[in-house]
This record gives C-alpha cells, structure tokens and sequence, in this order.
C-alpha cells in the first residue's frame, strides 16, 4: 500500500519522523494531509502536557530577553492548567501542586543560568535538515566552550530514557556545536530537579541517525505505508479510516 508522492517539511522535527518510522501512514495523515491527531488524553497525560505548554510559552519570553520571575511563570502556568489541565480529576489538588513545582524548577534553572544560551540547532544530514529546539542549551560566555544541552522531562527518572533516539541527535549537536571534548547532553527531571548525564557510543549514535535519515528519504521516495500493531493502532486518532485496521 503505496500512496502517491508528497511534499516534505523542511526542515523536519524530531518527533515527525519518529511518527513515520513508527507508522508512515500515521505521518501522511497527519503530517501530509493535515488530519488532526487530537484524542482524549488521561488525566496523567493533561497534567504533564499542562507542563510542557508552560514551560515552553516561558522560554519564548527568556529567548526574547524578557525577565522569568516566578510570578509570571505562575500566571501562565495557571492560564495553562485551566484550559488543558485536569481541572475536574479527583486528584486534581495533588497534580497540581506537583506541576506549580516542576514549572518553578524549569524557571530555577533557567534563570540560574550565566552562559551564553542557544535555542535551536539544525542538523544537515543527508536526507534533509532536522531542526532541534534546545529546552536549554548553554556554551561559553562568549558563545564558545564545551556545549551542555538539557532535556527538559517531567516524569520519573527512567533506564530507558538515555536509549531514545532523539539523544543522537542531541549528541551529535553537542559534538559539532561544542567547542571542547567536555560538550555533553543531559536529561533534568523537573520533578526531581536532578539531572542524569546521557552517553551513546559512535556506532548507536550512527545507527539512529540512519534511522532518521531513512525516514526522510522514504518521505521524499512517497513511501507511506502502515506499520501494524496490536497495541499502538487501537489508539491511533486515525485508526478508523486506516486500511490497516479493515
């Protein structure tokens, strides 16, 4: 099952071509034809989506050069909560005070921070460019020095979490963004405010990043085919018009 050739984004997002190589239909419905991948998300999901969304509207003020004080932060967290938290759960008061806290500790690094800070970095790679958006990313005063990139996350510290492919990724960046053997990547866990050291060896590091190449190359080729799975495609947003699921 082969759909015809579509335009690709350029330049792509991580977390697109991680859909694709999970099922490239589920990337052409949402990425290609512009379906919508909204669905009822648990009230653990709401509570942790209420965390991202403010501390990713606080970094656009701290790129901008705006002052974080935490009380802004506060107001824009609960502006958040009451539009996606939530805000009807019988736990509510518990996820909530656990999510004022990891916004505080987010802001806390933040603004702690004296170096010189970089949000994005575009990776060229051979099947197109990959644009990463750094939670924080800091070198020298002067933009030179080794790189320190962290990954903002807000559940529990995992084994598994360092193996995710989006740390190539971030690996490679350091590496050609640093200047200095000592660039390294970390994930800080915002509800612990601890921060884990993330390490692949060359050849894992390559072997993801040819995974992210393949992707894009399939989408350029038209490929789009879907990928079968008893546990992912009953909760696919697009599962009903999926030919997979008839």
């Amino acid at each position: 099952f082969t759909l015809p050739q579509a335009v690709s984004d350029v330049p792509y997002r991580p977390n697109q071509l991680e859909l694709y190589n999970k099922c490239p239909l589920s990337y052409f419905y949402q990425y290609v034809l512009g379906l919508s991948a909204k669905r009822e998300d648990t009230a653990y999901q709401q509570f942790h989506r209420a965390v991202y969304r403010t501390v990713d509207k606080l970094k656009q003020t701290w790129d901008a050069g705006e002052d974080l004080t935490e009380e802004l932060a506060q107001s824009t967290f609960h502006t958040e909560w009451v539009e996606k938290g939530p805000t009807d759960h019988f736990l509510v008061d518990l996820y909530e005070a656990s999510a004022r806290k990891m916004v505080s500790n987010a802001v806390d690094r933040m603004r702690s921070s004296d170096r010189t800070i970089l949000t994005g970095y575009e990776l060229d790679r051979t099947g197109g460019k990959i644009r990463l958006d750094f939670d924080l990313a800091e070198a020298g005063k002067d933009g030179k020095g080794p790189l320190v990139i962290q990954r903002f996350k807000t559940g529990r510290p995992t084994k598994s979490e360092g193996d995710k492919d989006i740390y190539a990724l971030l690996l490679t960046a350091a590496q050609e963004l640093g200047d200095g053997t000592d660039s390294r990547v970390e994930t800080l866990y915002l509800r612990d405010n601890m921060a884990v050291p993330v390490s692949m060896t060359e050849k894992v590091i390559g072997n993801r990043l040819a995974k992210y190449d393949g992707a894009m190359k399939n989408i350029t080729d038209g490929h789009f085919s879907p990928i079968e799975n008893e546990y992912e495609c009953p909760r696919c947003p697009h599962y009903f018009i999926c030919p997979a699921a008839v």
